[in-house]
């Protein structure tokens, strides 16, 4: 999965620009919130999408949820 995304309320990572750096792909990480009509975004900054998405990892562990195995690929492809 070259592009991740986190649906619902929640992260959404996209690689931007053409260039690779030496670290890789520059990556741009949008806090995603759910409006009646709509969605809004707004950009967060690495350590900030980290944080969201090790808590939607918790949650996804305590609710025992079956797509913990792929949320956990997805976190460890973003952030590891």
């Amino acid at each position: 999965m070259s592009q991740s995304v986190f649906l619902r309320e929640g992260l959404l990572k996209v690689p931007y620009g053409s260039e690779n750096t030496r670290e890789g792909t520059k990556r741009m990480f949008f806090l995603v919130t759910l409006q009646p009509r709509g969605a809004q975004f707004e950009v967060i900054p690495y350590q900030d999408a980290r944080h969201h998405a090790e808590l939607h990892l918790a949650r996804c562990r305590r609710d025992r949820a079956d797509d913990f195995a792929d949320w956990k690929q997805l976190f460890d492809q973003t952030f590891i």
